[in-house]
């Protein structure tokens, strides 16, 4: 029988054991009749012909009488859904057109959580006036897609602070420690069986919610004077992600020692989502307006691949991933570029996560990429970041002038940085490893181009190349390469010794010397090694390396060493300890 546009037509389907019913477009399925013997469902479009063809069959659910973009009624009463192994914003209204794809997007995810199936967002430009919540667990396919919230002008319908957002929701408390756990351990104790509440492979957040648990916890329960006492370092609290291994009665065996010890009185146990993101394609751009804070805001994600994705905008950063394990992200891209007034404006904020590999341009109005912890609000786990990587191979690091392009926080252990940094790096927290090609943008006001703010030990392992000959930065006192001389900011956190070594070459200015060191705060008995292997050209008005100040026990050490256009100055200027 030929085809009849508006009638339905039913039609033997080769061998196949069903028969179709097709129609022209599915807002109009109302109107149709599908007998009682067909199963099968097949439109030209969604709302416009030839635009979001898709296939609908029986829905399991024959009671409900919600509809929805993707589940209709027939004229004879029977409820059908659309069916498939990928689901498609065209198929739900969705045009591509510049006009507002903010439902569709909302139902084509919902359509694929209700019925199992990924996501092909295909290629185009969306524009969207709401939050596009991603779907967890889901395969999500893109080629060249663009969401585009540039059009929004109030922040009132982004409550969760993100254009784009996947929330992997809240942690389920667990039973507390029911014995101390010890630092280096591979087992804890729970105070009750964990049989039924944990398994292999689930991950665990220990945490201690006490203010400045964190800096207690590696400070002999004392807080040091200086920037780690200020209130805002207050949410510096203790605590690390732990996977499980095996579980027998009580006794829980992890996928690693713990990185430190815990008291049962101090600490709560919370079972962490595990749900992924799970993207796949090539480059999915999100503009995002000056007015939401985050054009993509990631939360509580495990085991995921966030590869391809580009991201502008935002008010406070363009990209936030917070409370995450386990995180990679290839040809990233985070771009921040207007003042909030906020004192953030961040290109990534990488904050309370672990395990975390990255690699991109990362630019921000204030820094390219920060590291710290979560914001004390309701809901959150302030933990420490540790293990995080951040590889600029191929990609770069930018910062407006008067701050450095990374920003790190001392609410972290192992960190390590890669690649080609315009605009300086200022570390934080312990265990670093730097191998970076360091560049001035503008003119350094402020800021050296290497420098430690909040180190609470001296484990650095530093491989730079500091190209500061073309900056005219006001001297203020400090180094170009400067641990510790610029008052209390850096002294608070040298507590602690360790082996640091620092090899490269160096150019500088003559308005600044090249490297100025001052351990102000080891403690008596502090043990720091330092290492130096380096080729400096400079013309410094009286001294290339200066130490100063010292009150451990520091052992200075020279593997390589060589001073080049000294312009008369002194090329070592030691100190004795204080």
């Amino acid at each position: 029988m030929p085809y009849q546009a508006g009638a339905a037509q039913c039609i033997p389907f080769f061998q196949e054991s069903f028969m179709t019913t097709f129609i022209d477009l599915w807002t109009a399925f109302s109107s149709v009749t599908v007998p009682a013997g067909e199963t099968h469902v097949r439109s030209s479009g969604y709302g416009v012909a030839g635009v979001g063809a898709a296939d609908y069959v029986p829905d399991a659910d024959q009671t409900s009488t919600t509809a929805t973009p993707w589940r209709r009624k027939s004229a004879n009463g029977r409820w059908f859904r659309i069916s498939g192994d990928r689901i498609t914003p065209k198929q739900v209204g969705a045009l591509y057109d510049g006009s507002d794809a903010a439902d569709a997007l909302a139902a084509c995810f919902a359509a694929a959580q209700a019925i199992g199936a990924g996501v092909d967002l295909l290629d185009g430009v969306l524009t969207s006036s709401k939050p596009v919540r991603l779907p967890l667990g889901r395969s999500i396919a893109f080629g060249a897609l663009t969401l585009d919230f540039r059009g929004v002008t109030s922040a009132t319908a982004f409550p969760e602070g993100g254009c784009v957002v996947a929330d992997a929701g809240p942690a389920a408390a667990l039973p507390n420690l029911g014995a101390a756990a010890s630092l280096g351990a591979s087992t804890i104790t729970l105070a009750s069986s964990a049989a039924g509440l944990l398994g292999p492979g689930d991950l665990i957040a220990i945490y201690n919610p006490a203010n400045y648990s964190w800096i207690k916890q590696w400070n002999g329960g004392a807080i040091p004077a200086g920037q780690f006492a200020a209130a805002n370092r207050a949410n510096y609290r203790a605590g690390e992600m732990v996977e499980v291994k095996a579980v027998a009665g009580a006794v829980v065996t992890l996928d690693g020692p713990l990185h430190a010890a815990y008291a049962p009185a101090d600490v709560q146990l919370w079972k962490m989502p595990n749900r992924q993101l799970v993207l796949n394609g090539g480059a999915l751009t999100i503009l995002a307006p000056e007015t939401v804070d985050h054009g993509l805001r990631l939360r509580r994600l495990r085991d995921s691949d966030i590869s391809g994705v580009v991201v502008r905008g935002g008010r406070l950063a363009a990209m936030e991933l917070a409370e995450s394990f386990n995180v990679v992200g290839i040809g990233l891209t985070c771009v921040h570029r207007v003042a909030s007034g906020a004192g953030e404006d961040y290109g990534l904020s990488l904050v309370a996560s672990q395990r975390i590999s990255l690699q991109g341009d990362f630019s921000g109005h204030r820094h390219g990429v920060t590291v710290g912890t979560s914001a004390d609000l309701a809901g959150n786990l302030c933990l420490p970041w540790r293990d995080v990587a951040i590889n600029l191979a191929g990609g770069t690091m930018t910062a407006r002038a008067d701050v450095n392009a990374f920003g790190g926080h001392g609410c972290g252990q192992g960190l390590k940085l890669g690649g080609v940094a315009y605009g300086g790096l200022m570390l934080g927290g312990g265990d670093i490893a730097v191998d970076c090609s360091i560049e001035p943008i503008d003119t350094m006001a402020n800021w050296p181009l290497l420098s430690a703010t909040e180190l609470w030990n001296w484990n650095l392992d530093l491989n730079v190349a500091v190209n500061g000959a073309g900056i005219d930065p006001t001297p203020n006192g400090m180094g170009l390469i400067d641990f510790g001389s610029n008052g209390a900011a850096p002294d608070a956190g040298c507590v602690r010794g360790g082996l640091m070594s620092l090899r490269g070459t160096v150019r500088a200015p003559s308005t600044i010397r090249p490297i100025k060191m001052y351990a102000n705060g080891l403690p008596a008995g502090a043990k720091l090694g330092v290492t130096l292997g380096l080729a400096i050209t400079a013309a410094a008005p009286d001294s290339v390396i200066q130490t100063g100040r010292n009150s451990g026990d520091v052992d200075l050490k020279f593997s390589t060493l060589g001073f080049r256009d000294l312009a008369g100055g002194v090329g070592f200027i030691p100190s004795l300890p204080a």
